[in-house]
């Protein structure tokens, strides 16, 4: 017997005989700025009074549908396509033989590739058709059509619980490509108004909507469950499942495999219909195995290929956003940003926590490397740190940019050339800060800051932030409080200072400094092991050959102040 399989035999026939009925047919996540344009196909088969009918959106994890939006400005259409789109002016060039068009500023056609729609008739409040599995992420679905698109197939639809096999899909088709980016128009690449309610078929059918063949699962991923449903099948009926070369019979979905790291798995879900296989479908998928990594340094140089890497060294938390769930992270070593849209981590942090065992890949975005998480860490590994900013000049902070990004740090004696003394700091604004060298670079004011709405400081003062790039244009970022700061006095003016080369290629470090005749140099591993120590003049090239590739912390100490700076053996 078949148990808790999809039938949707009956609704197929109901429905679809009806005629006059919206049906969704093609759904596509451009990739021009924005992730534009966001389209929605909808074919109407006899006259459609688009007045009856509303679309509806439900996004990421959400299982409430919302943002409803009624179609009547597409008035009443026969036998004709028609296309909901956000509000943008990419559409047109893309899309430059669509007709019909209604475009919106409606959060309902504002999707990500993860994101379900349907059509809804207003009087009823019935789905009349529904593109994605209720209530779940596509991210990792078969259906998932990031940068790209789906198409239903000939014959099918409408249908108010989505069938999987009722669609072809192009996921990332899109990447890179538009007029947008000097590629093909999106429309050349998917075909538009190609949809015909002739052909389909009324034999049994299986399809499976998670996961997508292909797809790697996380570093401790236990169990993975197979999500399927059929069409046009009879209470007989029966699907048996191979998971590499093991047969379980008369399974019902979801199918849950257990799992362990680094090994794959290929499933077959046969449909057994009068003792025959009369429809198949197959996949692979493995679980990853997370390459460890000692500290942020050696994580943000590693490859963004989709490898998974656990951080095991400890990392303190230094800013958190509720922005895509945005955390700044930083050790001894270095600092990096912690994307999460799909709000994996949810455990509740504290600026100060240290984190630990942190597993997921590394992407890049606007010119930041971003750790994009896979599972939650878990409490906090310690608490009540400190990070101190580290001071440095405007022009080390643009020369050497990436030994900086993501850091907290700070610029002294720096002016805002924009302040008038009414100018104010605005959510995601900008502001410029020179030096008095006449070295520039920005300022950007962090979303609901207490310094929000207060006035730009004018005169010389001291500010701080987070080490950010926007596509090449550098700046920091102000926490709370790290506006007109006042710095520790234990910290030298770092233009006293010169170390070059850094990093050093050939064994020989050259000093240079205005410190006094009495200064200490000591040099530190990573893990606060002292590994060299000497009275040092003030113009000294000293040998660090015997020292192992990797970052060390070199300090200076006189009478009454230290300095300590990061150096890198190569």
């Amino acid at each position: 017997m078949m148990k808790q399989l999809l039938i949707l035999l009956t609704l197929f026939i109901g429905v679809h005989g009806f005629g006059q009925t919206p049906i969704i047919t093609m759904i596509s996540d451009g990739d021009c700025s924005g992730g534009n344009p966001k389209v929605v196909e909808i074919y109407a088969d006899g006259a459609v009074d688009f007045a009856n009918y509303s679309l509806e959106l439900q996004s990421n994890a959400n299982t409430s549908w919302g943002n409803t939006l009624n179609l009547a400005d597409l008035g009443t259409v026969t036998d004709d396509f028609v296309y909901v789109h956000k509000d943008d002016p990419s559409f047109a060039s893309e899309f430059p033989s669509a007709t019909n068009t209604l475009a919106t500023g409606s959060s309902v056609v504002n999707f990500n590739g993860d994101d379900r729609i349907r059509i809804i008739e207003d009087a009823s409040g019935n789905t009349i058709d529904q593109y994605g599995v209720d209530s779940v992420d596509g991210s990792g679905e078969a259906w998932e059509y990031k940068d790209g698109y789906a198409k239903r197939n000939d014959g099918t639809g409408p249908e108010s619980t989505f069938f999987v096999g009722n669609w072809t899909f192009s996921n990332g088709a899109l990447d890179g490509e538009g007029t947008c980016q000097g590629g093909s128009a999106f429309e050349t690449i998917i075909g538009i108004g190609t949809y015909s309610t002739s052909g389909g078929s009324n034999d049994p059918e299986i399809a499976v909507s998670s996961p997508a063949d292909g797809t790697t699962f996380a570093p401790g991923t236990a169990q993975v469950e197979v999500d399927f449903s059929t069409l046009n099948t009879s209470d007989n009926d029966q699907v048996d499942i191979d998971v590499n070369g093991t047969v379980t019979q008369d399974i019902s979905s979801p199918y849950s495999i257990q799992t362990a790291d680094g090994q794959t798995y290929n499933v077959t879900l046969d449909l057994i219909s009068g003792g025959n296989v009369v429809d198949s479908q197959s996949l692979t998928f493995d679980v990853g195995d997370a390459n460890q990594v000692p500290d942020v340094f050696t994580l943000r140089n590693s490859s963004q290929d989709g490898t998974f890497y656990e951080l095991t060294g400890e990392a303190v938390l230094t800013y958190q956003q509720d922005f895509r769930n945005q955390k700044y992270i930083e050790d001894a070593t270095g600092a990096i940003l912690i994307d999460d849209p799909s709000g994996v981590i949810q455990t509740t942090y504290n600026v100060g926590d240290g984190i630990s065992g942190i597993v997921g890949t590394l992407s890049e975005f606007g010119g930041v490397v971003q750790f994009i998480p896979e599972s939650d860490p878990g409490a906090a590994s310690s608490t009540d740190n400190t990070i101190t900013p580290q001071v440095i000049t405007i022009n080390e902070f643009n020369t050497n940019f990436e030994d900086y990004e993501s850091e907290l740090v700070a610029f002294e004696d720096v002016t805002f050339t924009s302040a008038d003394g009414t100018l104010t700091f605005q959510n995601g604004d900008v502001y410029p800060i020179e030096d008095v060298d006449g070295n520039a670079t920005l300022v950007e004011a962090l979303f609901n800051m207490s310094y929000t709405d207060t006035t730009v400081p004018t005169g010389t003062i001291n500010v701080a932030g987070l080490a950010s790039d926007d596509f090449g244009d550098f700046r920091i970022l102000p926490r709370d409080n790290d506006i007109d700061i006042t710095l520790g006095a234990d910290s030298f003016n770092n233009e006293n200072v010169q170390l070059y080369p850094n990093p050093v290629t050939n064994g020989q470090l050259t000093i240079r400094h205005q410190l006094g005749t009495q200064v200490q140099l000591n040099i530190y591993s990573i893990n606060g092991k002292r590994l060299m120590s000497q009275s040092i003049t003030q113009h000294e090239t000293i040998n660090v050959s015997h020292l192992n590739t990797g970052i060390y912390f070199l300090n200076l100490i006189n009478d009454s102040q230290k300095l300590t700076q990061k150096i890198i053996i190569k």
